[in-house]
């Protein structure tokens, strides 16, 4: 309300009914205005207690929209005329209109009509507030007859028929679930801070700090000029990012350092606005473009150029997503008409220059320009400032920025044209602006002060657009109105849905649409009523008063709509009454039970085909209860249809009472009110409950209870593991639990351990020595599975409850197997290059991760193993590796796996061949004692030189030093017949292979029976 007002004081909470006004007294606006204000409040409250939230009067038809008759437009859809209520505000349409074309909604946005052939779901609601209209908007309210005087202004009901756009997954929406998408208010507040720092007026006075300064008193107006959020306040969006590349004179796009949160890009595009400055001091309000943060939030694209180049280096930063307001301290009262704008857009000729010479506009004033459109639209105008001091012979200003070409100018004609008309442009000033912020400080709050010791602060998030707050400041007393978090006095908008609409392809017809048709489908959402003098009157009736099932053993159990039943517990129901029944009127075509029999079966998502059909029974009455009993083969069929539905909830039952045509046994003429009403969830609840006594104060009506017939309790029968105990620690074994039958949804098994030596995985909750652990089933389920590890030795008992009964399993864990016995190397010595193999063995099988046993040579140099390590696999006892002799002498080899097992290990350099001189049989005999010398005792080498030079024959230049295995003569032969000349030159590889694979007393051995002696000892 920006008019020349003293104050409000109006305040629904002190429950005033009406101003009295005393005789000789001063009559102040003011008090005109709270009795205007009360009894409109008085009307609103009671319109909304009467009619609801919402409503239009039978028989329905204002407000009815129907497809568009423009098929270039196909948007336009009609509104018919006539009206409605919103939260007991009238809504009025004098006449059909279009959505393009409505008298309150100027410039609405389009809607994307899909081409595509897809169909488009939107929400069609009313948006309903109060405007102020002054002479500015209204010629009218002046009176001629004395000179036009600016008097009185109206309060107008503004109705606007709005479109918000539904994601394409709401196409099955009902009106109720529709009203979620409708707008809701913000919540920022308001705080004054009282006056400090104030400066005695004379030498005299002593400076008051909690006094108000100024000279005269006035209504402060503070109002939000861009929506956005509070600097400051960790709940809202608004964000101060360094930029991440720096960005020369015209650029149009920004990269930030870091993502925007959805919050922060969200107020950012509330704001439309951001502030780039740097560390030089340069600085500049950018608008953003529309839809102008990126998907990634790391690109803000600008609405128009870059005026100054800005660097990283400098310390550039972006600030947005703040929420920008501007102040007046005569509550934005003073405003002139525009009565044209040249063709530049920044020279405008004004209806006045001010009232006086206070009120004259100067250069420097901040002004806004603002229309019908503006103000019924984003609720804010195009501010700026006067470049110079008005003309005062023409009437004109010179304003700093160009009018926006969205603002349609006096005179000119819209394209296409408008209905509205004049679009009363208008000049208003305003006293200051600034950024809203939630703490008020002298250096970093500037715009904030609102001079003469009034200072702000704000509160809350998502300050709206054309939000404002109204306080009072008196020289009187010094007094500043105190408002702490206060939410906006106004603009105070209210939302009703409309219709749920959406475009698309039409249904198939014969003949078909011509192809590219767009049908329009509305679903109306206003709730109707009729006027009261058409109210029906109550008639007389009985009513349902409870239900309950009863089972096979006649216990009766209290019955709730959308409930579940299980098939074993269910053999009828008892239907309790507020009266006495004739039992002539209840019979198997007025109280029955009927069960969908599903035709192929569905899940959860209700895929699926159903037929109703009626379950036999028998129905009889016994005072006010009316019984019906189920037939004896109810049992058996129920538990096939639920066989044949094993992944539905159950099967769906309907109790159905013809309350038409049952009657009570006191007075024929009344009737079974049976119309029963549901009710939402509550509770945390799933279940749509039935609201009883039954009911609508109109004689007869049918009653309907729907539930559900479910398979019996499911409970635990069996827990095994699978491998069996015992198990190794580290290892893992898998729990099966068994049901009896399926199990229903949200169904979990809890499984109880007395000890931790076994873990298992899932939602662990307890202490030592009872752990539990929840096991979810899944719905239909019979068994399920968890994982167990081995955690420590010992024994655990797990125990698994579920339905009602329990069982348990005893899982043994055993030690980690270790090394036993000894370490086998066979053969003990080799030859240099020659290899053993050896072999270790555990205590036990091997765990299923398999057990490392390391290994090691304390001499590298003699014997060398294959690996540092092996793996003995799961189940298996023992496991292998290889030595190699690297050279001549002893190594311990080392097998470690808990403990330590060794072994020694000997590798012999094998002798070289010698070449003997056919001339000479002492060097050949000494060449044989030298190379036997270490096989034979000395007291035995003479011997052996005598037998050789006696009865040796000559070696060949080629001969073998030694004899091959496989080329030992049979006994008695000569020990040192040459060898066959192809023995004589086969490879020496082979001779060290064979070689290789002898122990050396063996060698010995047979060396020496060569001689003709005794093997060695």
């Amino acid at each position: 309300m920006k008019g020349d007002f003293s104050r409000f004081t109006f305040d629904p909470r002190k429950h005033y009914s009406g101003v009295l006004h005393q005789q000789g007294r001063v009559w102040l606006d003011s008090d005109w205005n709270e009795e205007v204000l009360e009894r409109l409040a008085l009307l609103q409250t009671e319109l909304r207690d009467v009619i609801g939230a919402s409503g239009v009067p039978a028989p329905g038809s204002g407000f009815q929209l129907t497809a568009s008759a423009n098929p270039n437009a196909l948007d336009d859809f009609g509104i018919a005329a006539g009206h409605c209520y919103v939260n007991g505000i009238l809504c009025q349409l004098d006449e059909d209109t279009t959505y393009l074309s409505q008298p309150d909604l100027l410039d609405p946005p389009r809607i994307p009509i899909p081409t595509d052939g897809s169909t488009l779901h939107a929400l069609v609601y009313l948006e309903v507030w109060q405007r102020l209209i002054t002479y500015l908007e209204d010629d009218s309210i002046r009176e001629i007859a004395l000179g036009g005087p600016d008097t009185s202004a109206r309060l107008k009901n503004i109705v606007q028929i709005k479109v918000q756009l539904l994601p394409a997954n709401n196409a099955t929406l009902t009106c109720a679930q529709g009203a979620q998408f409708l707008p809701t208010s913000g919540s920022g507040t308001l705080t004054t801070l009282q006056p400090t720092n104030v400066q005695q007026q004379t030498l005299c006075q002593l400076p008051d700090a909690t006094t108000f300064t100024g000279r005269e008193n006035h209504l402060y107006r503070v109002q939000i000029h861009n929506g956005g959020d509070v600097s400051g306040n960790s709940l809202g969006g608004a964000f101060n990012v360094p930029l991440a590349a720096s960005v020369s004179i015209g650029a149009a796009s920004l990269t930030l350092s870091s993502a925007l949160t959805k919050a922060q890009a969200d107020a950012a595009q509330r704001a439309g606005f951001i502030t780039i400055s740097d560390s030089t001091g340069t600085s500049e309000r950018i608008p953003l473009a529309l839809n102008g943060v990126s998907t990634d939030g790391l690109t803000l694209a600008l609405a128009q150029a870059l005026q100054n180049a800005y660097t990283t280096a400098n310390a550039a930063t972006v600030t947005g997503g703040i929420a920008r307001f501007k102040w007046s301290r005569d509550n934005a009262a003073f405003a002139v008409n525009v009565t044209d704008v040249q063709s530049d857009r920044v020279t405008v000729t004004l209806s006045g220059l001010g009232h006086d010479v206070a009120t004259a506009l100067r250069a420097g004033d901040l002004v806004e320009i603002t229309d019908d459109a503006s103000e019924l639209g984003p609720g804010s105008g195009h501010l700026t400032t006067l470049a110079k001091d008005p003309d005062p012979d023409t009437f004109t200003a010179v304003l700093a920025d160009p009018i926006p070409g969205s603002f349609q100018l006096p005179g000119a004609l819209s394209s296409p044209p408008s209905a509205s008309g004049d679009r009363h442009m208008i000049l208003r000033r305003w006293d200051g602006i600034g950024d809203a912020a939630s703490v008020y400080s002298d250096a970093g709050t500037p715009g904030m002060n609102l001079g003469d010791g009034v200072h702000i602060q704000f509160g809350g998030q998502d300050l709206r657009a054309g939000d404002y707050w109204q306080f009072t400041a008196r020289t009187a007393d010094g007094s500043i109105q105190p408002l702490l978090d206060a939410p906006p006095a106004g603009i105070n908008r209210s939302w009703a849905p409309l219709a749920l609409v959406t475009w698309g392809p039409p249904p198939p017809t014969s003949p078909p649409a011509p192809q590219g048709t767009i049908a329009m489908n509305v679903t109306s959402c206003l709730p109707l009523f009729p006027a009261l003098v058409n109210f029906p009157p109550i008639d007389q009736g009985f009513h349902i008063v409870g239900l309950s099932t009863v089972d096979p053993q006649n216990n009766v159990t209290q019955l709730f709509n959308d409930s579940n039943v299980h098939v074993n517990a269910f053999s009828g129901i008892n239907i309790q009454c507020d009266a006495n029944v004739d039992p002539a009127s209840v019979a198997r075509p007025t109280c029955f039970v009927m069960v969908e029999y599903p035709i192929f079966a569905g899940d959860a998502s209700g895929a699926g085909a159903y037929f109703p059909i009626v379950l036999g029974g028998t129905p009889s009455v016994n005072g006010n209860v009316i019984f019906w009993k189920a037939g004896s083969q109810a049992q058996t069929l129920l538990n096939q249809l639920l066989a044949a539905s094993p992944n539905e909830r159950g099967l769906l039952m309907h109790l159905i009472v013809r309350g038409d045509f049952i009657w009570s046994q006191d007075d024929p003429t009344i009737f079974l009110d049976g119309e029963a009403f549901g009710q939402p969830p509550q509770g945390g609840n799933t279940n749509i409950s039935l609201q009883l006594p039954s009911g609508d104060r109109r004689r007869g009506g049918d009653f309907d209870v729907w539930f559900w017939i479910v398979s019996a309790p499911s409970f635990i029968t069996a827990i095994q593991a699978n491998p069996p105990s015992p198990i190794n620690i580290g290892d893992t074994t898998t729990l099966t639990m068994t049901l009896s039958s399926q199990a229903p949804a949200n169904s979990s098994i809890t499984l109880t351990l007395d000890s931790a030596n076994i873990s298992i995985s899932g939602e662990v909750a307890g202490s030592p020595p009872n752990f539990t652990v929840t096991v979810p089933v899944q719905a239909g389920a019979t068994s399920t599975t968890v994982t167990a590890t081995g955690a420590a030795v010992g024994s655990t008992t797990i125990s698994a409850a579920f339905g009602g009964q329990t069982v348990a399993l005893s899982m043994i864990v055993q030690p980690t197997p270790v090394l036993t016995g000894q370490l086998g190397l066979s053969p003990g010595s080799v030859f240099v290059g020659g290899s053993a193999t050896g072999t270790v063995t555990i205590s036990g099988p091997a765990p299923q991760r398999g057990l490392i046993v390391t290994l090691a040579s304390n001499n590298p140099n003699v014997a060398q193993v294959s690996a540092a390590s092996i793996t003995i696999p799961a189940g298996a006892t023992t496991g292998s590796f290889t030595v190699t002799g690297s050279s001549a002498g002893s190594a311990t080899i080392f097998a470690t796996a808990g403990i330590t097992l060794s072994a020694l290990f000997t590798v012999v350099q094998r002798k070289g061949k010698e070449i003997v001189d056919k001339s000479s049989q002492i060097e050949k005999v000494q060449a044989e004692k030298i190379a036997f010398r270490e096989i034979l005792p000395e007291s035995r080498i003479d011997k052996v030189e005598t037998r050789a030079t006696s009865s040796m024959p000559p070696f060949s230049s080629t001969g073998s030093a030694f004899i091959r295995p496989e080329e030992r003569p049979p006994v008695g032969e000569a020990v040192f017949n040459p060898p066959k000349a192809e023995a004589a030159t086969a490879p020496a590889e082979a001779a060290d292979q064979d070689q290789s694979k002898k122990p050396l007393n063996a060698e010995k051995g047979l060396m020496a029976e060569r001689l003709g002696e005794q093997p060695l000892q």
